[in-house]
């Protein structure tokens, strides 16, 4: 989330800017941030610890932010906390009864996901929530594991996937599934958007084709939102790709920041999987680096489905659209069209 990754850069930020000064640091970090419509709030305890942080951190602390495009203000907790609520549409009636979260504090039980915050009689109170973020855009809920239909051909790529919607980010990472057009490569991957999401409702899962990352990723360039952009592809739990043979040389800064999204999440253990036409040693103009990356976890190949899978294709394919065929015809079917199934 965006909230969570606002944090860590004010816990960055407390870390550095109070190396060698206890005093400091305590005081920082008994205040609570939060965020919310593109603003950094500080909520502190009483006006002397408010014109402290304006007069000692405030300047840097904009500084810090600004690189995000984030306003800071600190602000009285008890006074205007309320009106922050009640500013940001939070519902303030209504509400059962609500458990406190004990795991809405990030440090020291004083950093709290204003997500959580609601006004249940007068008082703002710390509510848990059972985040879902694995609704995934663009993912066809048709493709699922359950309806591709396994052969010799596909049937390593096909557990190989399976194996990784279930343990993401413990196995194979990355996973490179290559293979010829209509082979079922985009398949696995709406597959593994689609079991995780019924299984982990609270991974954040982000399916994409490289043409998108690269026009999204200079759109975000353009419009000067990059930070935007690196928080919600560096903070996934689960990456997929598409067709990464359509990355080019010329978009050296899109793969670039490929670069830099695969390093982290390789070093938070997030899952990664990528789909292409050909082999990684074969992607010649997306670069060394990328290519050994992609090698580094498993890579598996796709193969044209021989005669008994297609015809158990065709089969599937039919009772999907509640269709009947004379026999001969899906042999004949089977025995001519050989790819794209």
């Amino acid at each position: 989330m965006v909230m969570d990754a606002f944090l860590r850069v004010w816990e960055e930020f407390v870390n550095i800017a109070t190396i060698g000064n206890e005093f400091d640091k305590l005081v920082l970090s008994k205040v609570r941030p939060s965020y919310k419509n593109g603003k950094f709030f500080i909520f502190v305890k009483d006006e002397f610890t408010k014109t402290w942080i304006e007069k000692n951190y405030l300047d840097r602390i904009v500084s810090t932010f600004k690189y995000y495009d984030v306003e800071v203000e600190v602000l009285l907790e008890q006074r205007n906390e309320e009106k922050m609520l009640k500013n940001s549409n939070l519902p303030s009636n209504g509400l059962k009864s609500k458990k406190v979260s004990s795991n809405t504090y990030l440090k020291d039980n004083n950093i709290c996901k204003e997500d959580n915050l609601e006004k249940v009689d007068g008082n703002v109170v710390v509510v848990e929530r059972e985040e879902d973020v694995s609704i995934v855009p663009n993912i066809n809920p048709r493709y699922t594991f359950d309806n591709f239909v396994v052969g010799p051909s596909n049937d390593f790529a096909y557990h190989s996937a399976l194996n990784v919607s279930k343990y993401p980010g413990k196995n194979y990472n990355p996973l490179f599934i290559y293979g010829g057009v209509g082979l079922g490569k985009t398949h696995l991957l709406h597959a593994i958007a689609n079991e995780i999401q019924k299984e982990k409702k609270s991974k954040k899962v982000i399916y994409i084709t490289s043409e998108q990352f690269t026009n999204e990723f200079f759109k975000a360039l353009n419009s000067k939102t990059l930070h935007s952009f690196r928080i919600k592809y560096r903070e996934a739990d689960v990456l997929l790709i598409d067709d990464v043979q359509f990355f080019k040389s010329s978009m050296k800064q899109a793969i670039e920041e490929l670069f830099h999204t695969f390093n982290k999440l390789a070093h938070d253990k997030k899952q990664m999987v990528f789909t292409s036409d050909r082999t990684p040693r074969e992607l010649e103009e997306i670069g060394d680096r990328m290519i050994s990356r992609f090698e580094g976890g498993l890579v598996v190949e796709i193969k044209k489905p021989e005669f008994e899978t297609r015809m158990k294709i065709i089969e599937l394919k039919l009772k999907s659209e509640n269709l009947d065929i004379d026999e001969e015809l899906k042999h004949f079917i089977a025995k001519n069209i050989t790819s794209s199934v």
